[in-house]
């Protein structure tokens, strides 16, 4: 028979785990940071496709905001590229999306350091542009990346301030840019 604190502490251990992933969840949309580590991770949901959990979610391997070498209206572009490290059953469904130049309602991207949401990007009106495949054989990257460019019609960014061990120092900072 086991002890009845190792019981009560592997429970509350799975109940904060539980929790935690529903109240520590910095937006209404559930960053999965799939297989990446959950404290420090860049994740993308887009609404309207299914992802590569099943509910719009992707991890980021990297992403950029802008168009490289080109000098953006209004001191910014509305175009975002993020990149994923593999291929996955959804790139198909990705690609369909950019040749048809699709449109969703919503994308969010968040670069997330120790559970805290630092930087998000909420973009709004979004439009599919491209996906580009890209590949290495070293010893440090083997295998096919995906890059994805979408295109919006406003940005929401928010900035939240935080501590060195990922605790929130202030609160959050936001501006909104619209393109037209």
């Amino acid at each position: 028979m086991q002890p009845m604190i190792g019981r009560r502490t592997r429970l509350m251990t799975a109940l904060g785990a539980l929790l935690g992933t529903f109240l520590c969840s910095p937006t209404v949309f559930a960053q999965t940071c799939l297989g990446q580590n959950v404290d420090n991770c860049i994740n993308i949901n887009i609404a309207g496709i299914a992802g590569a959990d099943g509910n719009g979610n992707y991890d980021v391997t990297s992403y950029n905001w802008g168009e490289p070498g080109v000098r953006a209206p209004l001191g910014a572009s509305p175009q975002l590229t993020f990149t994923r490290a593999s291929l996955d059953s959804t790139t198909v469904d990705l690609m369909r999306f950019a040749a048809n130049h699709r449109k969703v309602a919503t994308a969010d991207l968040q670069f997330m350091f120790m559970q805290t949401a630092t930087a998000t990007y909420h973009l709004v009106n979004v439009h599919f542009l491209s996906v580009m495949h890209s590949g290495a054989n070293s010893p440090a990257s083997f295998g096919p990346s995906e890059s994805v460019t979408l295109n919006f019609k406003e940005l929401d960014y928010t900035y939240q301030p935080i501590l060195p061990n990922g605790q929130k120092n202030g609160p959050p900072v936001t501006f909104t840019w619209k393109f037209d």
